[in-house]
């Protein structure tokens, strides 16, 4: 341990900032962490991009072809559900993985850009989550109603 123990605290007013390496309080290995979880996040972005594409030309099938109605009712349901659950995960996804990007070009205030993308991108997965389970209950409790009652 470098500093003195009885030393006084240390004050930006008095001493200046505190001295830090390129990225403000985060050592390398955290850097290198978010660097990683930022290439990832980019991946997953495009992958969710193209099951979008994916879902509309698949509900635009659907549409144009006679199939058997509850198929094609319960396909464009689900389609319904899956391309706005998708749309704010792409987008969220994609920003952050932007964020990270500001780390390796080392812009300024990259650190706190990074953090807040993360923090915007953890909540949308968990509303994103609670609304979804909502839904799968949903569709239990309606399941088993319509069982119930011989629908």
């Amino acid at each position: 341990m470098d500093e003195n123990p009885f030393a006084p605290p240390r004050t930006e007013d008095l001493d200046g900032p505190v001295p830090t390496g390129d990225h403000g309080s985060l050592d390398d290995e955290a850097v290198r962490a978010l660097r990683a979880a930022g290439r990832w996040s980019s991946l997953a972005a495009v992958l969710g991009l193209g099951a979008m594409v994916l879902l509309v030309v698949q509900g635009a099938l659907v549409l144009g072809h006679q199939l058997s109605e509850p198929f094609a009712r319960f396909t464009l349901l689900l389609n319904a559900v899956a391309i706005p659950t998708l749309g704010p995960l792409v987008w969220f996804s994609q920003g952050f993985a932007r964020a990270v990007g500001g780390l390796a070009e080392e812009r300024p205030r990259a650190v706190e850009r990074s953090m807040e993308a993360q923090r915007r991108l953890l909540t949308v997965y968990a509303v994103l989550a609670l609304l979804t389970s909502g839904l799968l209950l949903l569709g239990l409790a309606m399941g088993f109603l319509a069982a119930r009652r011989g629908w």
